[in-house]
Parts: structure tokens; sequence; C-alpha cells
């Protein structure tokens, strides 16, 4: 081994162990047990010593029917309750459509109203001139 760059020449060099940290899932992966390639190991070593060579392919068999049952029942889950979670946001957001447009006919409603009002005391439309041609007509 040659010489560090930044240590001495006569520098004892010590053997450094670094432990290597497990990687992070990434974003939006699923992880269900932090499991590696030992521990699996291990589990398939007991298994074939508490089932035997004979039984242990049937047992994997009929493991994996049933995690693969588990999965399909809780995606069906989770289906169910982002459809009701989106039919929520659905009523929400026609509920405040409903507001905003019952507010805006209430207030063309009042307009109307004030309009109507100011036209029966004001002679400016057809009826308006026709009474101001009946008072002032000659007699």
């Amino acid at each position: 081994m040659g010489p560090v760059p930044g240590l001495p020449a006569n520098a004892v060099r010590h053997r450094v162990t670094v432990r290597r940290k497990r990687k992070k899932p990434a974003e939006g992966a699923r992880v269900v047990f932090d499991v590696g390639f030992w521990e699996l190991v291990l589990v398939g070593v007991v298994a074939l010593l508490v089932f035997g060579p004979e039984r242990l392919p049937r047992v994997a068999r009929e493991t994996a029917l049933w995690i693969r049952k588990v999965r399909s029942m809780v995606a069906s889950v989770k289906s169910e309750i982002d459809q009701e979670l989106h039919l929520q946001e659905l009523r929400q957001t026609l509920l405040e459509e409903k507001r905003k447009v019952d507010h805006q006919s209430s207030k063309y409603q009042r307009l109307l109203h004030r309009k109507v009002s100011l036209a029966e005391f004001e002679p400016t439309g057809e009826a308006g001139k026709q009474a101001e041609t009946d008072g002032n007509r000659p007699e």
C-alpha cells in the first residue's frame, strides 16, 4: 500500500470497517417487511426443518395463494376508499358551486326586483310615455 495523501509517510494505517446502511426505499415503493437475503435463507431452512421436504412445496403454494388473496382484498378495500374520497370531494365541490349559484341568483333577483319597483314609479318605458302623453293632452 502506498502513502495516503494528507498523512505522514510513517503513519500507521488502521483497517476501518464500515457498516453499510440499508438503502431507503424509493418514494412510493411498498415495503412490507425489511427482510434481507440471509433472513430469507434462515426462514427457508427453518421451514424445511419444520415441514420436511415432502410437504414444503405444498405449504409454499398455499402460503403464496393466501398472500395473493390478502393483497387482492387490500387492493379492493383501498380502491373503494379512494372512490369514496373522490365522491366526497365531488359532493363538496358541487355544494360550493351550488352556494355560488344561489348567491348570484339571489343577487340578480334583488337587482331585478329593484329595477321593477323603479320602473313602476319612473315613466321611462312605453307605459311611462303613454302616461306622459295622457297627462299633457289639451282639453
